[in-house]
């Protein structure tokens, strides 16, 4: 019993018959063309392009019976190569398109061929200059082909240049006339047939459409949905990494602006002050003067470029702290070393009491010695040092975690104190007030210490001067024996 076809389902039928002829024909073509195409690019070598050219030269010189010089030059023209040049029997240039080669006498393998009368080619470096068109083009030592073929008198030589040989032997290959056609009516019918495919396709995505289109728009709406929360949540994370960006290009900002500043001014110190060193008309007083400044603009240098590798390995490694309990007075006899500059006075109660505190000494002591040189570069001309249990006056910043039981170590100054309303971002990397010199990393490099030691830092200032008060935790109180007598 025979299955009558639908009527809608012919047309598709009678379109995938035609693709398939289409695609039957285009690779028949197509296999012509190759077949052509690889009988075309067989290989041929240097030496059979050689025997052609040098074989043809020697023909023609033979069938000479004008210019031998003109005759050479059209040769020379013809074949697209450096030289020709005639040689006698007794193996001299006679005769050649570059001057310099005339008078020359055959030497080694190519002599032999000549005395032999055989065909030879040899790739062998020059012994003279070669001169193409009056230049020099080519200089003793550079490798060039040469081949030579007998002739009724001699031989003819011919000069090549390496590149200009490959270049010939590839275009001594000729694709045959069938093939390009073949090609392109292959290639025609392939596009015909992915026509015929693309329009069947289309014609049962058609059929198919009013099957899918109920269930495409609920799974439409549901799409929808997720989409629009999904917006709601991008959303949300674009304002942030927007605020992000807005922080980190200002902080970008300041950045490059601070650093070409205070780079800047130091290293034009150096460079100007070995120039003028450089002059040698200087006296011994200003040369002494001089290389002074070159020093202390170069101490500025290495502490920027110091400051700036120590932020920057303490926030990708952090910063390596071993706590300790000590007593006091050891504690204020390291600190009293962190910098020349400063002393520290214990407050009575301190000093008559065994006080037991719990830090890393060689932290602390850093951490001390930047507050020192923060308040030096700043504008202070006196700094003193307090070890107390309270604050001198209440704080108007901290940073860090305050201990519950702290200790005290202040670091004071005369300074002009810090503007109130840049106060609050004193601790921040990369900023510093208007008015201020320096990088904007010591104070934030201190604060990185301070909370690496579990310390806080506190601060108090006004037109007159400055106090920093970094707060340790005290672990215990023992009364010492020489008190108790």
């Amino acid at each position: 019993m025979t299955t009558a076809v639908p009527e809608t389902e012919r047309p598709l039928r009678a379109w995938g018959v035609l693709i398939g002829v289409l695609v039957v024909a285009a690779v028949a073509c197509g296999a012509v063309a190759i077949a052509g195409s690889i009988q075309a690019n067989r290989f041929i070598g240097e030496g059979e392009l050689l025997f052609d050219d040098t074989a043809m030269a020697a023909a023609r010189i033979d069938a000479l019976a004008g210019d031998v010089e003109t005759e050479l030059r059209h040769i020379r023209n013809d074949l697209e190569i450096e030289a020709v040049s005639l040689v006698s029997s007794s193996l001299t240039v006679v005769a050649s398109t570059s001057p310099s080669l005339e008078g020359l006498r055959l030497e080694g393998m190519l002599a032999g061929s000549v005395e032999d009368r055989r065909f030879t080619a040899l790739a062998v470096p020059l012994n003279t200059d070669l001169v193409v068109g009056g230049v020099v083009e080519w200089h003793p030592g550079d490798v060039l082909y040469q081949s030579v073929h007998p002739t009724a008198d001699g031989a003819v030589m011919l000069t090549y240049d390496l590149s200009e040989l490959l270049r010939r032997r590839a275009a001594a290959t000729r694709t045959p006339g069938h093939v390009v056609p073949m090609a392109v009516l292959a290639g025609t019918l392939m596009l015909v047939a992915a026509g015929v495919a693309v329009a069947r396709a289309r014609a049962i995505a058609t059929r198919r459409a009013m099957e899918l289109e109920a269930d495409f728009l609920r799974r439409q709406s549901l799409a929808l949905q997720e989409h629009n929360l999904e917006l709601e949540m991008a959303r949300a994370e674009t304002e942030a990494a927007l605020a992000l960006a807005e922080e980190k290009n200002r902080i970008r900002s300041e950045f490059v602006l601070m650093i070409n500043h205070e780079l800047r001014t130091p290293l034009t110190g150096v460079v100007t002050g070995s120039r003028l060193l450089q002059a040698d008309e200087l006296d011994e007083e200003t040369r002494r003067q001089l290389l002074e400044d070159m020093v202390r603009d170069g101490e500025r240098l290495e502490s920027i470029i110091g400051q700036m590798l120590a932020v920057a390995r303490v926030e990708n490694r952090g910063l390596e702290v071993v706590p300790v309990e000590m007593r006091l007075s050891e504690l204020v006899s390291r600190l009293d070393r962190a910098h020349r500059a400063v002393t520290f006075d214990v407050e009575d109660d301190l000093s008559y009491l065994g006080t037991i505190v719990r830090t890393d000494a060689t932290t602390l002591a850093q951490l001390v010695a930047g507050l020192v040189d923060n308040a030096i570069t700043h504008g202070a001309t006196r700094v003193h040092g307090t070890v107390t249990d309270t604050l001198p006056a209440p704080s108007q910043l901290c940073v860090g975690a305050t201990p519950e039981r702290p200790v005290y170590v202040v670091v004071g100054d005369n300074g002009p104190g810090i503007d109130p309303e840049f106060l609050p971002r004193a601790f921040d990397k990369f900023t510093k007030s208007s008015r201020s010199s320096g990088t904007g990393l010591g104070l934030h490099f201190s604060k990185m210490m301070a909370e690496s030691i579990s310390a806080s830092i506190c601060v108090h200032t006004t037109p007159n001067g400055t106090w920093m008060a970094v707060g340790i935790p005290m672990v215990r109180v023992e009364e010492m024996a020489e008190a108790k007598a």
